[in-house]
């Protein structure tokens, strides 16, 4: 995060209160498939919220990733969260 939010930048904190009423809507759909667009700090901070593990790289990596970046997050039956893919730009370095 930003030491200091840049001019017109949602905080952190009103970020993660809007984020967690997102989320709260979004548990009706367990089972089903969601595609969520959104930009990089907002990712960071859902995969935060939801407690995802990241490995050595992964976390090292996270806050230099693009906006573009796709993710795929796997959520078990046992409420289990897997990392499939995790902010793949491919698409966009062609």
């Amino acid at each position: 995060w930003f030491e200091k939010n840049p001019k017109g930048w949602e905080t952190k904190e009103k970020l993660k209160k809007r984020l967690k009423n997102f989320l709260k809507k979004l548990s009706k759909f367990k089972g089903k498939n969601i595609l969520l667009v959104t930009h990089g700090r907002t990712k960071i901070m859902i995969m935060e919220m939801l407690s995802v593990k990241l490995n050595k790289k992964q976390e090292k990596n996270k806050r230099k990733m693009p906006n573009t970046g796709l993710s795929i997050i796997d959520f078990t039956k046992k409420d289990k969260l897997i990392i499939k893919l995790f902010y793949c730009d491919k698409h966009i370095k062609n």
